[in-house]
């Protein structure tokens, strides 16, 4: 006997749907984040749940509307905004997605760009970074060319990093200042 639970667990939803966007991202070197998640009432007692996750330079809405009384009409729908916004236009739109197949297409027509998300540089977030460097200090003795090599290294590998440790304590030569550091 089969439940009517157990039916609508196996369909596809908005949480499989989300874990397929984070895994295609992963697999294509895009960085990928939830952005925000709201639930609203819709007409009659129903109920319309938006989720946008960031995909590279796009975001994508995972949009759920039930119909209550009447689960066989409840929709999962996808679309590709330039912006986390309702208001602006969507790039693609994809109605009564039952699996990953048509999203997929959509997401590589969208032509996305960008890697790893780029981090807010602080000072506390810059002490902990050279404090986990450091770390491996025990492990490896540098010399000071070795040590030059690798700042810069790490410098390059961190966007922004170069700067905020410039801004932040107010040094000319950052790698440098990280090579004596580590």
């Amino acid at each position: 006997m089969i439940r009517l639970k157990d039916l609508l667990t196996e369909g596809y939803n908005m949480t499989k749907l989300g874990a397929d966007l984070e895994s295609w991202a992963k697999k294509n070197g895009l960085n990928f984040k939830k952005v925000s998640s709201k639930k609203q009432p819709g007409p009659y007692g129903s109920s319309i749940s938006n989720t946008f996750y960031q995909i590279g330079d796009k975001y994508a809405l995972v949009r759920y509307e039930t119909v209550t009384g009447a689960p066989r009409l409840n929709q999962l729908r996808f679309a590709i905004f330039d912006k986390p916004d309702l208001a602006s236009k969507a790039t693609s739109v994809q109605n009564y997605v039952d699996d990953f197949g048509y999203v997929e297409q959509a997401l590589e027509k969208a032509g996305l760009k960008g890697g790893k998300e780029a981090t807010k540089w602080t000072k506390g977030t810059i002490d902990k970074f050279v404090k986990d460097l450091g770390k491996d200090k025990k492990y490896n003795k540098f010399t000071d060319a070795q040590a030059g090599d690798m700042a810069q290294s790490v410098l390059d590998d961190n966007e922004g990093l170069e700067q905020a440790i410039k801004t932040i304590y107010r040094v000319r030569d950052a790698a440098g200042w990280l090579a004596d550091k580590m």
